[in-house]
Formats: structure tokens, C-alpha cells, sequence
């Protein structure tokens, strides 16, 4: 099976929480959280990630965003606490559709699951 998934890794951005992002440094992942703040005109956000942690990230220029708007960011995190947007990616920063409510629960037991059992499948 490790063949299978090898030639995959180069697109695999594994999903994380504030608990698992400081595993991945120097590497690209994808964080979904709400929207509690911005600041700095806009190009800095604090999302609360689905384990209920806070972590800056850092935009690649202004947006308008919601308080509870739900995000998808695509980038770098630095240390346990922020993350910085992939500037080359013109993806890397979505709002998810407000019309379909998303389970951030589900979501943190499916982290807590790949991280646990299925870490091969993204960095190892």
C-alpha cells in the first residue's frame, strides 16, 4: 500500500487542528477554523480551530471576512500558534459555503483519527 500512495505525497497538505499543526513545520498544510477576528486591515485572521485553539494566520493581502464565516487556508505554519497563507496558490484561502453547516466536531475526531492511524498517507 505504500507504493500506492507514494507518488500522491507530493499534493497531500495534511489537515490539522491547533493540536497537530506544530507537527508539520516546513510543510504545507490545510487548517479549517471560524473566523473570531481581524486585524491589520484585514490581512491578519484568528480562527478558532476545531479543537477550540486560536491561530493567527497570516493573508496574503486584505479580505473581508465575517465573525463565524468559516475558513479553509492552504499554508506554512510558524510554531504551534500561526500560520502563513501560500502566496502561489490562488486557492489557499476559501470561505466555506454558510449554506451548508459544517461539523467542526466530526471534523477534529477526523484529525484525531488521521493522525493517529494514517500519517503515512501525508509526511512520513
Amino acid at each position: 500500500m505504500q507504493d500506492d500512495i507514494q507518488p500522491m505525497h507530493a499534493y497531500c497538505r495534511p489537515l490539522v487542528n491547533g493540536k497537530t499543526i506544530g507537527n508539520y513545520q516546513g510543510k504545507e498544510v490545510t487548517l479549517i477554523g471560524r473566523v473570531v477576528d481581524t486585524v491589520n486591515n484585514q490581512d491578519v485572521v484568528s480562527l478558532e480551530t476545531s479543537d477550540k485553539h486560536s491561530i493567527t494566520v497570516f493573508l496574503t493581502g486584505p479580505v473581508q471576512y465575517n465573525s463565524d464565516d468559516i475558513l479553509m487556508v492552504r499554508g506554512q505554519p510558524n510554531g504551534d500558534t500561526s500560520l502563513t497563507q501560500n502566496p502561489n496558490d490562488p486557492y489557499s484561502c476559501v470561505k466555506l459555503d454558510s449554506e451548508s453547516p459544517f461539523d467542526m466536531d466530526a471534523f477534529d475526531q477526523f484529525i484525531v483519527l488521521a493522525e493517529k492511524n494514517f500519517r503515512e498517507m501525508f509526511w512520513e
